[in-house]
């Protein structure tokens, strides 16, 4: 039975309950009042004198089972539900700009152009061409975007920053004219939304926008960053190196434009190469021992520059551990590697340090011989005593390498084995960083 029938059934009951209802108290008085009123003329009633419709047209309305309003109930909720889905699935899932995270695909500078490599298959795809030479390729921490440095011809000194999309799509330049003096580092933000640059002949820190939203803006004068500047986790300081008399290594924080001096070269200590470890807490460098000057050892030190150094490296005898380079679970140091011996210095395989025991060991091929395998040419210029590039897989298992002398093929190093192969095609001799592209794991 329906609601409809239902009303129809009791209403006689209903109503039979209104009439038999009890008797007011006022009513004789409302009677009373009313009983001397005059009715109201019938000619101000508009339907006396007026068309009916035009007074009290019917309005329609149409009626909504119940059945009907709950499956419109239904469908809304299933819509949601699905549109939930559809979001949650093609949401692109983006890493954390520091430690660990799945290895993408690698963005490499090649005879101008710029092309995306497959480390493990080999394929490789265009991701920028064109008459102009375009060379050291930032992927930004979140894997999205290239940063790059165009210039009309190889030999040409000015220099222009790009930005595009990791497919290559929606280049633009963040630079309005071409800088004569180049550009010394090119380190994208951890939030992957401006880049830091370190001018070649100035000396200055500039901030681009990687929108272009708002224009550069200088950050700090007459000093210099390094390779990877960013503090971790959220990039608020970067490392800065300024020689006034004496050279110091120090912390610059972003906002304030604070500085806290990490560590000072009074010893005859200089500080290269120095990086963050993946948490922040402390920064790795090289430099020569007092009583070692010939040599380069690898030093950590606290962040906040409290405490005493810690020296890393110390073999016997005269040695260079230079470019040091974090892996991302913070675990352990990779570093290029010079032996002196008998008055020449000798090249010797990318070596690893464990940051708990101090184990040093050596992997991967020497660079002379890795730039002599597939047909890399081997000049005179290219003499046995050039070390690599290189920069650490996102997952931390690989090392990829690139011999100094241009051009080379880049290696691939498998750190726990040691093992190594060499990829196509020949790159340009940039520095390799920020060149593997992150993905969320």
């Amino acid at each position: 039975m329906t609601a409809e029938q239902r009303l129809e059934r009791d209403l006689p009951f209903i109503l039979d309950e209104i009439v038999v209802g009890p008797y007011p108290d006022y009513i004789d008085d409302v009677l009373s009042t009313t009983a001397h009123g005059r009715q109201r003329p019938g000619w101000t009633f508009p339907g006396r004198w007026l068309r009916m419709e035009l007074t009290s047209a019917r309005v329609r309305t149409a009626r909504l089972p119940i059945r009907q309003l709950g499956v419109l109930a239904l469908l809304a909720v299933l819509i949601a539900a699905a549109l939930a889905v559809y979001v949650g699935t093609h949401q692109q899932r983006v890493p954390a700009p520091f430690g660990i995270a799945r290895n993408g695909d690698l963005i490499l500078s090649t005879g101008g152009d710029i092309v995306r490599l497959d480390p493990m298959t080999g394929a490789q795809s265009p991701v920028i061409t064109g008459p102009d030479f375009d060379s050291f390729a930032k992927v930004s921490p979140d894997g999205r975007s290239i940063a790059f440095v165009r210039r009309s011809t190889d030999e040409e000194t000015t220099a222009s920053i790009l930005v595009a999309a990791i497919d290559g799509s929606n280049v633009r330049a963040l630079t309005q004219e071409p800088v004569a003096e180049g550009f010394d580092m090119i380190a994208w933000a951890p939030d992957s939304t401006w880049l830091l640059v370190d001018t070649t002949a100035s000396q200055e820190l500039l901030r681009y926008d990687a929108t272009r939203r708002t224009p550069p803006q200088k950050i700090i004068s007459g000093v210099d960053a390094y390779a990877s500047p960013f503090r971790p986790p959220d990039g608020s300081a970067i490392l800065i190196y300024r020689n006034a008399g004496i050279p110091r290594l120090s912390s610059l924080d972003v906002t304030t434009g604070k500085e806290t001096v990490l560590a000072d070269a009074r010893t005859g200590q200089d500080f290269d190469d120095v990086r963050w470890s993946p948490d922040g807490s402390l920064v790795a460098y090289h430099a020569a021992p007092s009583g070692d000057l010939g040599s380069q050892r690898l030093y950590v030190i606290n962040a906040d520059g409290s405490g005493e150094p810690r020296q890393f490296t110390n073999a016997p005898g005269v040695w260079w551990d230079i470019d040091e380079t974090w892996s991302p679970d913070g675990k352990s140091i990779a570093f290029d590697r010079y032996e002196q011996s008998d008055g020449s210095w000798l090249v010797r395989p990318l070596a690893i340090v464990d940051v708990a025991t101090g184990d040093v060991r050596e992997i991967g091929p020497i660079a002379h011989d890795a730039r002599a395998l597939r047909g890399a040419p081997t000049d005179s210029a290219a003499s046995p005593g050039e070390g690599m590039w290189f920069e650490w897989s996102p997952d931390g298992r690989y090392l990829l390498a690139v011999p100094t002398e241009a051009p080379a093929h880049p290696v691939l190093i498998d750190v726990a084995t040691g093992d190594w192969r060499n990829l196509d095609p020949l790159v340009a001799p940039d520095f390799v960083d920020q060149t593997w592209q992150r993905v969320a794991p």
